[in-house]
């Protein structure tokens, strides 16, 4: 599939790529520099409103969650879960929540109730009120092990809820500089860590969120991207000399 997708870019323009993580690996497989353009995904106005909690608060208790598709073992749901039994001896009042389905569900569920989460877990299965999702929780995280950009995490930030994730392909030019926290992917401890800080500091949450939140509103508004198509498809058949149909 690699190989023919290669083959096929040769025949492109422009390849579009999503994050610059994921340019720098097209490039590492032989695609030109010049084909490769970076134009970000971006969100509808919606997602950076506020929304009514699918979950109500519940005095004392803070919740983290993943949003994810149970369906690809790179997403690392087990990753969480091992770090939420850390995460639960520590803050007996906090509550881990899962968003998303898949073939994997039940062996998640398994893993859940062997590690002693029992009341400490959620399973929400496939929601279409992400929004909702998001107004209930304090912090996310996402522990896969792979991301080119991260539409989960684009989502997090427009609804100004802090991110932990791993520091993996284009995570880190979503939520470093004081947007969320970037943790070495495979390490169980260092994720349990900073869910840790997260849940200890209410200003760290709340600062982390809004600078999240301002940056993705800044970046990641479908506007832009459309605006970045369009400039691009112009600049190509500008190149090429072409014109349209003339309009009477």
């Amino acid at each position: 599939q690699s190989r023919a997708q290669a083959i096929a870019f040769r025949f492109c323009d422009r390849v579009i790529c999503n994050s610059q993580a994921a340019a720098d690996h097209l490039l590492k497989q032989g695609i030109r520099r010049d084909k490769l353009v970076v134009i970000r995904n971006g969100l509808s106005p919606s997602a950076f409103a506020d929304a009514t909690p699918a979950l109500p608060a519940i005095p004392g208790l803070l919740r983290v969650g993943m949003i994810a598709r149970m369906n690809l073992r790179a997403k690392n749901h087990l990753a969480l879960l091992k770090a939420a039994a850390r995460v639960v001896s520590k803050f007996p009042g906090v509550e881990f929540v899962l968003a998303g389905d898949g073939p994997l569900r039940s062996e998640l569920e398994q893993e859940a109730q062997s590690l002693g989460l029992g009341n400490h877990v959620r399973f929400l299965g496939d929601r279409r009120d992400v929004r909702a999702v998001l107004a209930s929780l304090d912090l996310t995280v996402l522990p896969s092990s792979s991301e080119s950009l991260s539409n989960s995490i684009i989502e997090s930030m427009a609804a100004g809820v802090p991110v932990v994730a791993n520091r993996v392909g284009g995570n880190a030019e979503l939520i470093d500089d004081g947007r969320g926290l970037l943790v070495t992917e495979g390490n169980d401890s260092e994720l349990a860590t900073a869910i840790e800080s997260l849940l200890r500091d209410e200003g760290l949450r709340k600062k982390l969120g809004q600078n999240a939140k301002a940056y993705a509103e800044a970046n990641f508004t479908i506007e832009q991207m459309c605006r970045s198509h369009e400039e691009l498809y112009a600049g190509l058949l500008e190149r090429k000399r072409w014109r349209g149909k003339a309009h009477h």
